[in-house]
C-alpha cells in the first residue's frame, strides 16, 4: 500500500509539474529550468542519499558499473528531463504527459536489444496497445460540430 502511495504521489507532482512549468520554461529557458530543477532535486534527495554515498567505495566500482551510472544520469534522466522541458515549450502539457507511456515500450526494446532479454508475447501485445493509445491521443480530432451554426464562419451567420 505505502508503495501504492508513493506511486500515487509521483503521479501527482508529474501532473502539477507538467501544468504549471510551462510558462516557467518560457520565460527562464530549457536548460536553467532543467538544471535548477536538478539542484532543487538534489538537494531535497541529500538526506535519504548522504550516509550511501559517503560509505560507497566509488573508486572501487567497475568500469560497467561506472559506465552504466553515466549512462543512466545522461540517457533516461538528464536528456529526457530536458526533451520533456523543450517539448513542454511547444506543446500543451496534455500532450506531452501522453508520451510518458512510451518509456515501458522502449524499455521493453532496451532489454531485448541490449540484453537479449526477449520479450514476452503479453509484453508485445501490452506495448502495441500502449503505441496505439498514443496514436489515438495524439492525432488530430476529427469530430463533426455540435451544432452547424458553431460551424458556419461569422460571415455567414450575419447574413441570415
Amino acid at each position: 500500500v505505502f508503495g501504492d502511495l508513493l506511486l500515487l504521489g509521483n503521479c501527482a507532482a508529474f501532473a502539477t509539474f507538467l501544468t504549471l512549468a510551462r510558462p516557467t520554461l518560457a520565460r527562464v529557458g530549457t536548460l536553467p529550468a532543467t538544471a535548477w530543477l536538478f539542484i532543487f532535486g538534489a538537494v531535497e534527495a541529500l538526506p535519504f542519499t548522504l550516509w550511501a554515498s559517503i560509505h560507497t567505495d566509488w573508486l572501487g566500482l567497475s568500469s560497467g558499473v561506472v559506465w552504466s551510472l553515466v549512462f543512466v544520469f545522461i540517457g533516461p534522466t538528464l536528456l529526457t528531463y530536458i526533451l520533456n522541458a523543450y517539448a513542454l515549450t511547444r506543446a500543451e502539457p496534455s500532450f506531452v504527459a501522453v508520451f510518458v507511456y512510451v518509456q515501458p515500450v522502449v524499455s521493453l526494446l532496451g532489454a531485448w536489444i541490449l540484453l537479449a532479454t526477449p520479450p514476452e508475447p503479453r509484453a508485445i501485445v501490452a506495448a502495441i496497445v500502449v503505441l496505439a493509445g498514443i496514436f489515438i491521443a495524439t492525432r488530430p480530432s476529427r469530430r463533426a460540430p455540435a451544432h452547424p451554426i458553431a460551424a458556419s464562419p461569422p460571415e455567414l451567420l450575419a447574413q441570415d
